[in-house]
Parts: C-alpha cells; sequence; structure tokens
C-alpha cells in the first residue's frame, strides 16, 4: 500500500477517479444516514495498491472499513520519481 502522491495515473484515471470516489462517498454517507452532515476529516487519504499482474488500485478505507476501490489497468499508472538535492 502506498500514498497516492507517489503514483502518476493518466488523465482518463485522474477523472474516472475523481467521479467514482464523489459517487461513492455520497452513498456511504446516505447509507448512513448523514447525507447533510459530510466530515471532510472523516474521509481519509487516497492509497495505491501495485498488484501482481502490474495493473493497481486506487482506493480509500471508510470509517467503518468499507473499501471503495478503483481499478487501474497498467499502462496508465507509474511511480513519480523524485530527485534527491
Amino acid at each position: 500500500m502506498h500514498n497516492l502522491d507517489l503514483i502518476a495515473v493518466s488523465p482518463q484515471i485522474f477523472n474516472a477517479w475523481k467521479n467514482h470516489v464523489i459517487v461513492k462517498v455520497a452513498e456511504w454517507y446516505d447509507l448512513s444516514g448523514r447525507l447533510e452532515n459530510i466530515n471532510i476529516s472523516e474521509i481519509p487519504d487516497e492509497q495505491f495498491n501495485e498488484l501482481e499482474n502490474g495493473d493497481g488500485e486506487i482506493f480509500i478505507t471508510m470509517p467503518d472499513k468499507v473499501e471503495i476501490i478503483l481499478n487501474v489497468p497498467k499502462g496508465h499508472w507509474s511511480w513519480i520519481k523524485t530527485i534527491a538535492n
């Protein structure tokens, strides 16, 4: 598991994730009966898993352990390389 800040994703995946996570977080709040009281601090930072087949997944794990996941096909993500000065 890695912080999403270490990963570059294609524009298609970036837009897909933004749309997916907004809908799924709203659904999570709706199911918990708190849609009118969204608390941004409850929404965890995005994480990334590299899968054995070269694909990846962006995900967040909500406070009740519900995971919101988007599959990222290989070729649509890469590691961000940083240069230390």
